[in-house]
């Protein structure tokens, strides 16, 4: 990355969060889709029998549970962008 370009964004304090569309546990069916399901978390549909199901995700929804692992191949996407990605988004103070 371009030098003065790191220092922008440094001086602006950008962040990309944590959400669900950067996280090795969610799964997309297809690239680009907006929806998909969470590796992690489960839910037992009430409407339903059957086995538990895999948690419907938005892409862009902020994962704010400790699962969040960012996935590699979203880190070689992101490339010198990748290290503004803000892992603890845990408020801090009172």
């Amino acid at each position: 990355m371009d030098a003065e370009k790191l220092k922008q964004l440094q001086a602006m304090n950008c962040v990309i969060p944590p959400v669900c569309g950067l996280c090795s546990h969610a799964t997309f069916y297809q690239a680009g889709n907006l929806f998909g399901s969470c590796g992690k978390r489960t839910y037992e549909h009430q409407k339903h029998t059957g086995p538990v199901r895999s948690l419907s995700i938005c892409r862009y929804g902020l994962c704010c549970c400790d699962h969040f692992e960012l996935d590699q191949t979203v880190v070689l996407q992101l490339a010198d962008f990748a290290v503004f990605v803000e892992l603890d988004l845990t408020p801090t103070g009172s």
